[in-house]
């Protein structure tokens, strides 16, 4: 995750981030998912945070743990989405299982997820 700098694609920004925040260069990578965030008082014409969701099969380097993230494998039955974000359990199955969607989520003042808009693209 990260911000796209003036000047820069959105690909370009994902490559780097991972460049940055785990020590892999992703060789391939395809959008899965568009995601907007939103926070209660929702209004209509706001979105809080848009998110571009990338897969990759192939890099270059080791993965390694950074004051950003711990890289960790997970058999895909066993993903910890308790411990996750509570949005995650909705759209990550998904595209885990091949699709590719674009999602609206809003939320409470507890960070759970109160009404959700997923579709396919």
């Amino acid at each position: 995750g990260g911000k796209v700098n003036p000047g820069e694609l959105i690909e370009e920004a994902a490559i780097r981030e991972c460049e940055e925040e785990i020590g892999v260069t992703p060789l391939d990578i395809s959008q899965v998912a568009i995601i907007q965030f939103f926070q209660v008082p929702w209004k209509d014409d706001r979105v809080d945070t848009e998110v571009h969701v990338y897969e990759c099969t192939h890099w270059t380097g080791e993965p390694k743990e950074s004051e950003e993230m711990k890289p960790q494998w997970f058999p895909i039955k066993d993903v910890p989405y308790d411990k996750m974000w509570d949005d995650d359990q909705y759209w990550l199955p998904r595209v885990l299982a091949g699709e590719h969607l674009r999602a609206e989520f809003i939320f409470d003042e507890r960070a759970k997820v109160i009404k959700q808009t997923l579709t396919n693209i």
